[in-house]
């Protein structure tokens, strides 16, 4: 009999493997075969890579290269503020000359190819999105971190929600994106025992308030250090300067990742900072789980590059495509949404009125509630809802 050969991608080894169709017989097929590569970090959507070997064809060495993290490149964006501070506002042509609204220019993605780029003013904040691609802005916070005296300090005024809207002709190729859950702190929906969560899922792609689309530890990186209130972490000279609340990591052998001390971390937890691959750790040492955030109200996500195995990580935006497939979703993404839902259901019941009570009446006012004549209510709201 002869036998079929399949290349799949092993979740365990984090690389391809070649297989028989004989492993798959009396139906148990293999997991790895069906399910996608992880929740968080998925395949980055590098169009074109199919392409370039075909389908059937042999898989390049570099698909086998152990995964590192790399530094993610303005071409890999969809939407990029125009910033004076990065000077991506300006060129050189017999002297300096600013961009104005509706020029184009163009940035190169991670392989060095170009693309086009044009200048849009979308409430009255200035742009460079790729073409293809409309934005979005809405106001509100993703989260809100305070200082001592309970002053907000994060995300930084003037900050926006950028989402983003694919055409059918849009220029997607060597864009990073990935499948995502999102929660969300909703300012417009508080309880007395908190805020309620915002649970989006979808496709995220590269989006950022500022001109600066690296991942650097000199950036602000906010985290809700043990459930216990957002922490910027972040604004150091180096990842060193970030102390144990990032921790470099290194692929083993059998294809997991460990920090320097031994302490194994999932996938979905990888990010890249200063082109160092790490993870984020709470202070009670135990691995952070939940969502980073930018001091422009961005959220930090990662994918990994399906043709040369590197991570990128990159300030994200949802796309908005009903054609795109969310089959990247995986138990991870499955967990994240029930923990969203299950902290709305918990505030939620924290503010359930459990017992009605009778005030009674004054003297001389008609008795009281003891004698069945009546009384007054008493209600007061906690909270609020907008």
């Amino acid at each position: 009999m002869n036998k079929i050969y399949k290349v799949i991608w092993s979740k365990v080894k984090h690389q391809y493997v070649v297989v028989s169709e004989l492993a798959h017989s009396n139906g148990k097929q293999s997991r790895t075969s069906r399910n996608s590569i992880r929740s968080r970090i998925a395949a980055l959507v590098v169009c074109g890579a199919i392409a370039a070997f075909g389908v059937f064809g042999a898989v390049p060495n570099s698909v086998f290269a152990a995964g590192a993290g790399a530094i993610t490149k303005p071409g890999q964006y969809i939407a990029v503020a125009v910033d004076p501070d990065s000077q991506n506002d300006r060129y050189y042509q017999n002297g300096w000359h600013y961009y104005k609204e509706g020029d184009t220019r163009t940035f190169a993605d991670a392989q060095g190819n170009t693309h086009n780029y044009t200048f849009v003013n979308v409430g009255g904040k200035n742009y460079w999105v790729r073409e293809g691609y409309t934005i979005t802005i809405e106001e509100g916070s993703r989260f809100t971190a305070y200082n001592q005296s309970g002053d907000v300090i994060a995300p930084e005024d003037g900050s926006f929600i950028i989402d983003s809207q694919k055409s059918p002709d849009a220029d997607d190729a060597g864009l990073i994106s990935s499948s995502e859950v999102v929660l969300a702190e909703n300012e417009h929906r508080q309880t007395n025992s908190g805020a309620l969560v915002d649970v989006s899922a979808g496709i995220y792609g590269g989006a950022v308030n500022s001109g600066g689309t690296e991942v650097k530890s000199r950036y602000n990186y906010y985290i809700n250090d043990n459930n216990s209130g957002w922490k910027d972490v972040g604004n150091k000279e180096n990842i060193s300067g970030m102390g144990n609340y990032f921790r470099q990591v290194f692929r083993q052998s059998d294809g997991t990742y460990r920090t320097a001390t031994g302490i194994t971390v999932s996938t979905d937890n990888l990010y890249v900072i200063d082109g160092k691959l790490g993870a984020f750790f709470n202070s009670n040492n135990s691995v952070y789980t939940g969502n980073v955030y930018g001091l422009h109200n961005e959220v930090l996500m990662t994918g990994v590059d399906s043709v040369n195995g590197n991570y990128y990580s990159y300030w994200g935006t949802k796309i908005n495509d009903p054609n795109m497939s969310m089959s990247n979703m995986t138990i991870g993404d499955h967990d994240k949404i029930v923990t969203g839902l299950q902290t709305n259901i918990d505030h939620v019941n924290g503010d359930i009125v459990q017992e009605i009570k009778l005030d009674g009446n004054t003297a001389g006012q008609g008795g009281t509630y003891q004698d069945g004549k009546g009384g007054t209510i008493n209600l007061e709201r906690r909270g609020y809802w907008n």
